[in-house]
């Protein structure tokens, strides 16, 4: 349920259990630069949100960028994660906003998440 203060409590196995769909992703606005300057690195970053088809419905947003250092392609995570959720323990006690936000991290590191705004990203800005 709905707490008064806006949270959703359910513990991390109830997370884990609750399946997350796409919402939205986009791309954050570049700043305007000094192209009078050539050839100068650029930064493609972005937004996705993510919720869940069962009410009380959990919302889970992050900001990523594209990374290409490496040599290939890939989307981190650069933000915490912003959610409605409150982690609680078995006895419903609250583990806090720095606990949540370390579980849903590792939460939102398994979803396999980089497919799917890449597929996202690449249909809305063709």
């Amino acid at each position: 349920m709905l707490s008064q203060d806006g949270y959703i409590r359910i513990t991390p196995e109830e997370m884990v259990g609750t399946p997350l769909i796409h919402l939205i992703s986009g791309l954050d606005q570049e700043e305007d630069k000094d192209h009078s300057l050539g050839a100068t690195r650029t930064c493609i970053a972005g937004y996705t949100e993510w919720v869940s088809d069962q009410p009380p419905v959990i919302t889970v947003g992050w900001d990523w960028r594209l990374d290409s250092e490496s040599g290939d392609l890939r989307y981190l995570r650069t933000s915490a994660p912003r959610s409605n959720i409150m982690f609680v323990d078995d006895q419903h006690v609250d583990l806090g906003p720095a606990r949540t936000e370390a579980i849903l991290e590792k939460i939102i590191n398994a979803l396999g998440w980089q497919r799917v705004v890449h597929c996202i990203i690449a249909q809305r800005y063709q």
